[in-house]
C-alpha cells in the first residue's frame, strides 16, 4: 500500500428541506416551519477506492468538526431554530488527506410571522390606536 497524498474533491448532490429540493447556487431561505434538512454529499478521489469520510459543521450550532463513518454521505438536521446558518464540509481520504477547499453553504430559517419586525410594528400601532 502506498500513501495517498491526493486531495479529494467535495460536492453537494442535493439540499432538501422537508419535501422540497433547493438550488445551492442561490441563497437558500427556508420557512419558519421547516423541520428536516438533508444534505447529500459527493466525494471524489482518484485513489481512495470509495473509502472517503467527511468532516462537517453547522455554524453557529456546532463548535467543532464532526467526522462521518466511511461511506456516510448524508447529513441530517432536524428542528433547527430560526437563524442564519453556514454549513461547512470537507472530504478526507483513507490516509487523512482532506479537501483543499472547504465546501460552504449559507441558508436561513426565517422567523415565524409573529416574530417578524413588520408584525411587531403593526401590533404596536394597533395598541397605540386602540388606546385613543
Amino acid at each position: 500500500n502506498t500513501y495517498n497524498n491526493i486531495s479529494p474533491s467535495i460536492f453537494i448532490k442535493q439540499f432538501n428541506a422537508d419535501d422540497s429540493i433547493y438550488n445551492i447556487n442561490n441563497e437558500i431561505e427556508l420557512k419558519a416551519t421547516t423541520k428536516n434538512i438533508t444534505i447529500h454529499l459527493i466525494g471524489v478521489a482518484l485513489k481512495s477506492d470509495g473509502k472517503l469520510k467527511f468532516q462537517y459543521r453547522l455554524l453557529p450550532t456546532d463548535s467543532s468538526w464532526i467526522t462521518t463513518e466511511v461511506g456516510e454521505d448524508i447529513i441530517r438536521y432536524s428542528s433547527l431554530a430560526s437563524n442564519n446558518y453556514f454549513f461547512e464540509c470537507k472530504a478526507i481520504n483513507e490516509d487523512g488527506v482532506d479537501s483543499k477547499k472547504i465546501l460552504k453553504i449559507k441558508f436561513t430559517i426565517n422567523k415565524p410571522w409573529y416574530l417578524q419586525w413588520w408584525f411587531f410594528i403593526s401590533f404596536c400601532r394597533f395598541l397605540y390606536l386602540s388606546d385613543l
